[in-house]
């Protein structure tokens, strides 16, 4: 919760309007409903575990500490899919057209049906109470990481579904083996061959080398979503297949990650910023890049062209958009965010490698709305069945492969036998609602298709390959051929696939769709026949040229079978009449037809070349007599740009520099390989090499001499042998190794280096300035100076300061000069600095090693600037205790001091440094006022002290509305009966010789009720062996009690076989709660709450009981029990106490605005950001106002 205002509850981080109607000279007072807003009560309601808490969530909620954040997925009752959405664009031919008003519907019903709950978790987030927060449209979903009252609050919402729990599972399926990492070998084309050149073998068996060079078709035009564990992208074979997002492309060069396109805007409006080549949804950032080779691996089997030495990819002219979700672990809510991104991003289809075994609760009702409508989109979904094998049907394949409409796939080795790990069908949906159908048996036949997928050849991350097993790899591979049927036909629906794919599979197995093989294994070639249309359409396989180059064209028509040759038109910007080309038929009836042309750089003329120049676009057209949508003599095109400019080169300079040894850096402005020319002469003829391309460079060189300068230039080529080289002019840049000093070590020789002690400086810092350069050590037996200039922006004159050599032949010199604030005062020893500030060390060196004099300089920054504090919040708030959270805009150490009155008194700090500060202060008692300030100090030593600016800032405690008995240990025993071994005192983290020790401290106060927190026993700090020992309670009266709810804080450690009971004795002994033989072994204090009203209502008194039986073999811990509430549990737990508590401040009010004068329409006040204005409960707020000063209100 916030800080509390006067009477009237508003959220710090907010600008708050109220609008107040007139009536005359008074404005109409307005209620602020505490229930409406959600705001007056910190923490609601104590409930019992709601029937909208799906799967171990009632579990999680039960056992989550203080503050914890449980991750959950909010399903809303109503959902938008089916023939309710499609009915949006049933008319709708256009793919594209169709899944913008598809997505469009989507997105409106979900902003629609999410607009309430989105008020309230907006302000949750701003208020930093939450993490993670998403709303998504694919499924009327909003997922986040939410703190268990706020989960509480709107589980009530009644547009509220149900809640999933939302962990981390080991979710990617496969690989079954340890990878065997390769070695790249060259392959120099991926159409080379197979005899020669080699070939994954399930590419081989699918017959996708015939769809390559029969059919002219390697997948070009297709986009495959990977959501996986991230790709590579910089792997050789998949460098040029990487899907660039045309709306975030700002220069719409094409390049894979450029950093020319990175802006910090969401320049496309899709909701993610610089979204290039897709998106890594698990940390919620444009990189997704792969470190654990899942994704990279089944990447390759999708596209991999080859260039590396095997050509792993089913279309190697397809582009894959990366989606990473996870490493190894993922979640429900990001592969459907990841599902959505790729259905409104124009996904052809997605290859999903991963799924949820049904003992995990998958919410399976939900997944399969989620891809019925990402199908509806127009993006087919390819799925892995899973590794389960056979023995769990109707429960082996995994969700969403599960989901009946999707392609899901199963595995099988290169000889055609299924896999013994692939999941074998059926699957049933009886009992999930609101489907109730393929009721088991018989059930629904799963996989559908099956595809090689035991020791899969492809990309191993960045280089290289590794072999892997699973029906992960089985996946990619339909994938692969879904790209290639789309690229044949790119107006096939997801449906059409599904049955070309089934239709076209090689019958294993049992006659028919079976649930090993499904309908067979994939056969690319006959699908790609199979889909063939008679739209025509002509593509050029590059995507970029050289301007001396060869352009591949295709064209493929069903209506031209068997005519042997087609004529197509080739222009350019450079030349605009063009040529003709003649293309060849592939076979003597496939439609499909090759051929050639040549780019030149040259004079346009009439030579069956294309002449172009840098920046232009080639463009092959083909007239199509009848498209097969009614059309004729349809102009049909593809194009494609031309690159002939090499990469541009900056930032050359020489690292790591010692005396053997140096690293060559540069960056270019497109990824492009790395060579360097070095020697002592010019120009330079040893040459050291990286053929991986970048755009940040850096090329180690070895075996150098000492003391020794040596001159380089650096070169780099782009992917199309466009090539720059930087020589500085002719001049060469130069570096001069280091020598191997007896005195000193390895230190510069005669090129002087000055360097400052540190990059950042305090205003009133000291600065040492060291110098090392040989040239300086004139005698080596006497100590001797140099004077270096040493300046700053404020005194940009600077000081001259001394140095002194560290010893008479070290050639190493040092001296130091203080900083001061303020302005600058010439020639005073100090120099004057103010934030922000560069300072700046100077050396002028006679001799920089070639007989030339050279200046050295070296450039450090002030930070004189106290962090900025915001967003103070009381995050949480009981009648004892309180949590204060607040961030600074730099990391600095935390400070809270806070007392009983403005004098405070009392002081937590903490070292670390941190841009979030939390703290959790107690000891107070309840509806007392608390006053405190926050701070802290940056690494630098600026200091934060942040309070109202008129005083520190306050709150004040709840109390418990219904309480009937409260212990938080601090007044000693008291009436507690404590057995053997049992103690109130104070934890001192003993024990844990089995589980976790005792807690270090009290979760409230300084003593808790625990066994053997002195450590005292034999066992010192757990129970001992044979134990049977209990605490209990003084007689606590409940003949007014009713609702009796028992809540306290728990952290406990009990061996299986031993027992630990809470019970309540009245008449008798009533158990509410043992370990039920399970052992518990717990590391934090977590909230435990019992509904005791069947045992406690109307009776007389009641004790509390809690016990521990042990065995004679392993020692726990045992109980620790702290802060015990009994109280009628329907009320809330805490809420604010009796009346206000002060007048309002109306702090932070920054503007009243009235539009139209005295008149009815009303004023409107707002408040900037502000920590508090008030203190109390909810109540009502009247503004009066009049002509005059002195006016009375007429109430």
């Amino acid at each position: 919760m916030r800080l509390p205002p006067a009477c009237i509850r508003v959220h710090k981080g907010q600008n708050w309007r109220f609008h107040m109607s007139n009536a005359a000279h008074r404005v109409t007072p307005i209620l602020l409903l505490c229930l409406l807003a959600g705001l007056c009560s910190p923490l609601l309601a104590a409930e019992g575990d709601s029937p909208k808490w799906r799967g171990e969530l009632p579990e999680v909620i039960r056992n989550a500490a203080p503050g914890e954040l449980i991750p959950v997925s909010i399903i809303l009752v109503e959902q938008l899919h089916g023939d309710a959405l499609r009915a949006h664009a049933r008319d709708v031919k256009d793919p594209d057209q169709r899944r913008r008003i598809l997505s469009d519907a989507l997105k409106d019903f979900a902003r629609r049906q999410q607009a309430r709950l989105r008020v309230r978790l907006e302000q949750a987030d701003r208020a930093g109470q939450i993490r993670r927060l998403r709303f998504l449209w694919i499924g009327n979903i909003i997922a986040a990481d939410l703190p268990v009252p706020l989960i509480r609050e709107i589980t009530d919402y009644p547009e509220v579904g149900h809640l999933n729990w939302e962990p981390k599972r080991d979710v990617f399926i496969g690989p079954r083996m340890t990878p065997e990492i390769l070695p790249p070998t060259p392959l120099t084309r991926y159409r080379g061959n197979a005899a020669t050149d080699e070939i994954e073998c399930g590419v081989d068996l699918m017959q996708a080398p015939r769809v390559w060079n029969e059919l002219g078709n390697t997948g070009e035009g297709a986009v495959i979503a990977m959501i996986d564990s991230g790709t590579c992208w910089r792997h050789s074979d998949i460098e040029n297949q990487i899907w660039v997002n045309p709306g975030e492309d700002l220069d719409g060069d094409g390049v894979v990650m450029d950093p020319d396109d990175e802006n910090g805007i969401d320049d496309d409006g899709n909701g993610y910023i610089d979204d290039l080549i897709g998106y890594d949804i698990d940390n919620g950032d444009n990189d997704p890049d792969d470190n654990n080779s899942h994704g990279s691996h089944t990447s390759g089997t999708v596209a991999g062209d080859g260039t590396g030495g095997s050509q792993t990819g089913m279309a190697p002219d397809a582009a894959v958009m990366i989606l990473r979700v996870g490493l190894q672990f993922s979640d429900e809510p990001d592969v459907w965010e990841a599902m959505q991104y790729a259905a409104d991003n124009g996904a052809d289809a997605i290859s999903m490698s991963l799924g949820w075994p049904h003992n995990q609760n998958p919410d399976r009702a939900t997944w399969r709305t989620n891809c019925e409508n990402t199908i509806d989109l127009g993006t087919a979904m390819v799925i892995a069945a899973g590794n389960e094998g056979s023995g769990s049907e109707p429960d082996n394949v995994r969700t969403p492969g599960d989901v009946p409409r999707v392609i899901t796939v199963g595995a099988t080795n290169c000889s055609d036998q299924a896999a013994s790990f692939s999941s074998r069908g059926p699957v049933t949906w009886q009992d999930v609602p609101p489907y109730n159908d393929f009721p088991y048996p018989p059930g629904l036949i799963k996989p559908d298709v099956a595809a090689p997928g035991v020791d899969t050849k492809s990309h191993n991350l960045c280089s290289g390959y590794s072999f892997k097993s699973g029906t992960s790899m089985a996946t990619p591979h339909v994938a692969g051929a879904v790209a290639l049927m789309k690229s044949s036909n790119p107006g096939l629906t997801h449906d059409d696939l599904k049955t070309i794919l089934e239709d076209t599979s090689i019958d294993l197995g049992e006659p028919g769709k079976d649930n090993t093989y499904g309908s067979g294994r994939v056969d690319a070639y006959e699908a790609v026949l199979q889909s063939a249309s008679s739209d025509g359409r002509i593509s050029i396989r590059e995507l970029s040229i050289a301007c001396s180059d060869v352009l591949n064209i295709t064209l493929s028509d069903t209506d031209l079978k068997g005519t042997g040759t087609q004529v197509v038109d080739v222009t350019s910007d450079t030349e605009p009449a063009g040529e003709s080309v003649t293309l060849t038929e592939t076979s003597a009836t496939s439609g499909v037809f090759k051929g050639e042309i040549t780019a030149d750089p040259g004079t346009p003329t009439a030579d069956g070349m294309i002449q172009v120049s840098d920046g232009d676009t080639v463009v092959a057209t083909y007239i199509d007599a009848d498209d097969g949508k009614g059309g004729t003599n349809v102009e049909k095109t593809d194009t494609t740009a031309v690159d002939c400019r090499g990469p541009m080169i900056s930032a050359v300079e020489a690292t790591d520099i010692d005396n053997t040894s140096a690293t060559i850096r540069w960056t270019t402005d497109e990824n492009s390989d790395s060579l360097v020319h070095y020697d002592p002469t010019k120009p330079p003829a040893q040459v050291a090499s990286d053929a991986a391309r970048v755009t940040a460079h850096a090329v180690p060189l070895s075996g150098l001499a000492e003391c020794t300068v040596y001159y380089y230039d650096v070169t780099s080529a782009d992917k199309l042998s466009n090539s720059t080289t930087d020589d500085n002019n002719g001049q060469y840049y130069r570096f001069e190794t280091y020598g191997n000093f007896a005195d000193i070590g390895i230190a510069p020789c005669h090129q002087g280096q000055v360097t400052l002690d540190r990059p950042i400086y305090a205003c009133s810092d000291t600065v040492t300035v060291s110098v090392t350069d040989l040239d300086l050590n004139t005698d080596s037996g006497v100590v001797e100076t140099v004077m270096v200039k040493v300046s700053s922006t404020v005194e940009a004159d600077g000081e001259w300061i001394e140095l002194t050599e560290d010893s008479a032949n070290s050639a190493r010199f040092a001296g130091s000069i203080d900083l001061s604030p303020g302005t600058a005062i010439p020639g005073d020893g100090l120099l004057q600095a103010g934030d922000d500030n560069l300072v700046t060390a100077t050396y002028h060196d006679a001799d920089d090693g070639t007989g030339s004099p050279a200046i050295a300089s070296r450039t450090s920054t002030t930070d004189c600037a106290a962090p900025i504090g915001r967003d103070v919040t009381i995050s949480r708030l009981a009648h004892t205790w309180a949590e204060v959270s607040w961030t600074t805009d730099e990391p600095s150490t935390t400070r809270l001091e806070y007392g009983p009155d403005a004098g405070l008194g009392n002081l937590v700090e903490d070292s670390a440094l941190s841009t979030t500060h939390t703290v959790f202060i107690d000891g107070f008692d309840a509806c007392q006022n608390v006053f405190f300030t926050v701070g802290g100090d940056d690494e630098y030593g600026n200091q934060l002290l942040l309070d109202t600016g008129n005083g520190p800032f306050r709150f004040s405690t709840n109390e418990i509305p219904g309480l009937y008995f409260y212990d938080g240990f601090e007044q000693g025993a008291g009436e507690w009966v404590l057995g053997e071994e049992w103690e109130i005192a104070s934890p001192m983290g003993k024990g844990g010789s089995r589980g976790n020790p005792d807690p270090a401290e009290a979760f409230v106060g300084a003593t808790v009720l625990g066994l053997d927190l002195s450590g005292t026993g034999s066992y010192a700090g757990d129970y001992e062996p044979n134990a049977h020992s209990a605490a209990a309670s003084g007689r606590i009266l409940c003949s007014s009690c009713q609702n009796t709810e028992l809540i306290f804080r728990r952290q406990l450690n009990v061996g299986g076989a031993d027992k630990a009971e809470l019970a309540v004795i009245s008449n008798g002994k009533d158990i509410v709660w043992d370990n039920g033989g399970a052992t518990l072994t717990e590391n934090n204090w977590t909230e435990q709450r019992y509904d005791i009203s069947a045992f406690a209502d109307g009776k007389p008194f009641i004790q509390l009981r809690f016990s521990i039986d042990a065995d004679a073999a392993s020692q726990y811990s045992g109980w620790n029990v702290d802060e015990v509430i009994i109280k009628d549990g329907s009320l809330p737990d805490y809420v604010a106490c009796g009346e206000c508590g002060s007048a309002p401040s109306g702090l932070g009010l920054t503007s009243a605005e009235d539009a139209d004068a005295c008149g009815p329409a009303g004023i409107d006040l707002q408040w900037e950001a502000a920590t508090s204005w008030g203190t109390g409960d909810s109540g009502t707020y009247a503004l009066y106002r009049g002509t005059t000063a002195d006016f009375v209100p007429d109430a």
